[in-house]
């Protein structure tokens, strides 16, 4: 049904909407994908990190995403591609559930991005359930909006809305309404874990006249274990801005971004045994978690994106 429809014949993939997760409410942000991606299909960002993925490969600092732009989406994806671009574990599904039909030579296809982790078939069942009530109302969405170009468009207080259809008696799915969501909403959480974490650790060191940089990127080369999903590792490293030693680095898995942050920097403080007097941070993605960590002691945050000292720890690392 959603083929026949083609909704991304009126619908561009800037066209958010929302569709919570029966079991938790989760959000997962839609865009429905076509022509100008040179793709037809559904994309699901889960939740605000799964946006914030969007918002970084749509802000226009690149003319095309980069590789580690791409690596960082985080989403679920419906597809239809042609025989040769689909995996070998995705024939055998075909095959297996006697799915051989195609669409105008094209075949569906659900597939799993997550930051650092290798694309990969979804088998999960949580996804699997949020893919497929987030199909279900996208074909409602899309024929809603098809008849009111204005539908997802909705500001109250000077907040951009976003209409999320939800589940009107979960885990039953045969009755959902619309809800308007402010996304500033979606992004509050709480920090008290984390700045208790930092400043026990680092509030009582001293404060000495030396700036840190610090830079977060993926290894070139992919982890892959028989039982387990390949992945690309994140290396994070601090270092002394003015004479560039390296200070701390260690590599780890995918997702644990916020952990490893904190760990990182903590971890330096103690081992140097002072504050540093400034901290620069050489990719935009990753400065909200500093300037957080900025905030709890009081030392300023800089971006100084494109420097040529994060391109020459980068060689060091990826050579």
């Amino acid at each position: 049904m959603f083929h026949e429809l083609a909704p991304w014949k009126w619908m561009l993939e800037m066209d958010l909407f929302g569709v919570a997760h029966p079991v938790n409410g989760e959000i997962g942000y839609c865009s429905i994908l076509g022509p100008q991606q040179e793709l037809e299909g559904l994309a699901v960002y889960k939740g605000m990190h799964g946006l914030n993925s969007y918002e970084h490969l749509f802000d226009g600092e690149y003319d095309m995403p980069s590789l580690s732009v791409l690596y960082e989406q985080d989403c679920m994806v419906m597809l239809f591609l042609e025989e040769e671009d689909l995996f070998e574990e995705e024939k055998q599904i075909l095959a297996k559930y006697n799915r051989a039909g195609s669409f105008n030579g094209r075949y569906p296809v659900f597939r799993d991005y997550s930051p650092g982790w290798v694309v990969w078939t979804i088998t999960d069942s949580y996804q699997a359930i949020w893919m497929e009530v987030a199909l279900q109302q996208a074909l409602e969405v899309a024929r809603r909006f098809r008849d009111d170009a204005d539908l997802l468009d909705h500001v109250s207080n000077n907040e951009a809305h976003v209409l999320v259809r939800k589940p009107m008696n979960p885990p039953f799915l045969d009755e959902w309404y619309d809800d308007w969501v402010p996304l500033e909403a979606q992004e509050e959480q709480s920090n008290l874990n984390k700045e208790l974490f930092v400043r026990s650790n680092c509030s009582h060191l001293p404060r000495r006249d030396r700036d840190w940089f610090a830079t977060l990127f993926y290894l070139s080369s992919p982890i892959e274990y028989e039982t387990t999903r390949p992945y690309l590792p994140l290396m994070v490293i601090l270092a002394d801005y003015l004479l560039g030693d390296v200070l701390y680095d260690k590599q780890f898995r995918p997702g644990e971004e916020e952990h490893y942050i904190q760990y990182a920097f903590v971890q330096t403080c103690k081992r140097q045994n002072y504050l540093p007097k400034r901290l620069i941070i050489g990719e935009s993605r990753d400065y909200d978690r500093w300037e957080t960590i900025g905030k709890i002691l009081g030392i300023p945050v800089e971006l100084e994106a494109n420097s040529s000292l994060s391109e020459e720890l980068k060689q060091d690392y990826l050579s």
